[in-house]
């Protein structure tokens, strides 16, 4: 029989083994290692779970993954799975802490995991699996020519943190007491200090990206940009800062700074502690460096051309040589990918049961049927975009003075959708009618200080009203503010 691995990849990927088609992507090297060993390797949806003789599980934002966790149980699976362990414990809240690997480590025979302290070389392997091969852009020596610096990210704060992990793992069991979004490691604060500072200190030569800010930002705000446009957006600056969102770690290395390297952009980083053994100092500028703003500032704006062009020559060599390529590359991502699929082991079903319970038990802890949460506001089009989860696969119906006419959403097997309303109208009303069950449904925000902010609220159990805050005057805003979010205020005057 021939032997095959069944990859279930990050959300949002497409399937019918899609990402095996981009001859730069690990994938890709992984499928042609694997052809070697006489292996196939596809997507899930094209395998029979009872007869592939290994899976490779992307971690998925987690709990997208455990109906996964279960068929490989179910189906005897778990002595030749590797999971992939991409995103830090504040991506995931408490499931990738010690407690939460500990648990995955009695499921899955392979992590690939990028924490140093956690590898092992038997349980845990390292590999910084990701995607780091973006295009190349040849630097142009335009030094002089450049803008200053920019920032190139959404605004990651507490309430967005909690809507995206409801969004993606279809639950509402994340909110402020267990999403780990203040805790030592976390830089979300410090990419919104690092905003605030060059927007006030050179406002006319600081551009900011990205979704999610504040309006405070609205002066060096310049949208957001996709994927496909970061580098060329990147490739116009001299300078740009470079957070990771994980910090007093060894080995979270994401693709941010890389982001930087193949746009000829110096990156100002944050992250990794040992990010040295990895990269060069003399590649980038370590935040660390600096005590302060101000003399990180004070370093960047006097640098003269020959400094900013060693960088960038340093960063051309260092994209050339066997350090890149034994860490980032998608071949050497793709060789500790192979080894661990092959390695394959023991596992004690009665332990991957108990810890499948206990993941299962976290999920279970609370679920709504309905969920919604603020995307984002789209001033030019006078848009509104709000995100909705539902729990039950089900046919439903969106009713709203917002819209053109009333719109059908056949689920299928998506547990979210986003839907755009027009802002520009009096009493705007949103409401959802499950077609199946032929009632509407209850809603639940799952990001309630940031729907109160612009003015987005729920007025009854089945409704949700936008009173139109971002044309409100100064006066009305005020008085938006202390109807709706009293209890925010009193909390912040008399804590």
């Amino acid at each position: 029989m021939k032997k095959t691995i069944s990859y279930y990849p990050y959300k949002g990927v497409k399937l019918n083994d899609e990402p095996f088609k981009n001859k730069s992507s690990w994938e890709y090297n992984l499928k042609e290692l694997l052809k070697e060993e006489k292996i196939e390797i596809h997507t899930n949806d094209l395998c029979d779970i009872k007869d592939i003789s290994g899976s490779l599980v992307f971690d998925n934002i987690f709990y997208g993954n455990l109906d996964i966790m279960w068929d490989l149980y179910s189906n005897k699976k778990l002595d030749s799975s590797v999971y992939i362990n991409y995103e830090p414990i504040t991506g995931h809240a408490r499931n990738h802490d010690a407690e939460g690997m500990k648990h995955l480590a009695n499921i899955f025979n392979k992590i690939v995991t990028f924490d140093d302290d956690l590898v092992d070389g038997k349980k845990f392997i390292k590999g910084n699996i990701a995607n780091f091969f973006s295009s190349e852009i040849p630097y142009k020596k335009d030094f002089k020519n450049r803008k200053f610096i920019t920032m190139i990210t959404n605004n990651t704060n507490v309430n967005s943190i909690i809507y995206l992990l409801n969004s993606h793992n279809y639950t509402h069991y994340y909110n402020k007491s267990n999403v780990l979004i203040d805790e030592v490691h976390s830089i979300y604060k410090e990419r919104e200090k690092a905003a605030t500072y060059f927007m006030n200190k050179c406002p006319n030569d600081f551009d900011l990206y990205g979704a999610l800010w504040p309006e405070k930002y609205n002066k060096v705000l310049r949208g957001s940009v996709s994927r496909e446009e970061k580098q060329q957006k990147l490739s116009l600056y001299k300078f740009a800062i470079s957070y990771d969102s994980y910090t007093n770690q060894n080995g979270y290395i994401s693709e941010k700074i890389f982001d930087c390297f193949m746009s000829k952009v110096v990156p100002i980083y944050l992250g990794a502690n040992n990010i040295e053994k990895y990269i060069p100092r003399k590649c980038f500028i370590n935040k660390n460096d600096f005590e302060t703003y101000d003399a990180l500032y004070d370093y960047l704006v006097n640098m003269d051309e020959d400094t900013y062009n060693n960088y960038i020559d340093n960063i051309e060599k260092y994209l050339k040589s066997d350090s890149f390529n034994k860490y980032f590359s998608s071949l050497s991502s793709a060789k500790v990918l192979k080894e661990s699929l092959l390695d394959t082991g023991k596992i004690d079903y009665d332990k991957a049961y108990e810890s499948l319970m206990y993941f299962t038990n976290k999920r279970e802890e609370l679920y709504q049927d309905c969920s919604y949460g603020l995307d984002r506001i789209h001033y030019e089009t006078k848009k509104i975009s709000v995100n909705f989860g539902y729990k039950k696969l089900s046919n439903l119906r969106i009713e709203s003075n917002g819209l053109d006419e009333f719109k059908t959403i056949h689920m299928g097997d998506k547990y979210n959708f986003t839907e755009y309303f027009n802002y520009d109208v009096d009493n705007l009303y949103i409401k959802i009618f499950d077609l199946d069950k032929n009632c509407y449904l209850p809603l639940f925000s799952t990001d309630d200080d940031t729907n109160h902010e612009f003015g987005l609220i729920n007025k009854s159990s089945n409704e949700i009203v936008y009173k139109n805050y971002v044309n409100m005057k100064p006066i009305n805003k005020l008085i938006y503010v202390l109807l709706h979010n009293r209890n925010k205020i009193y909390k912040k005057i008399f804590k």
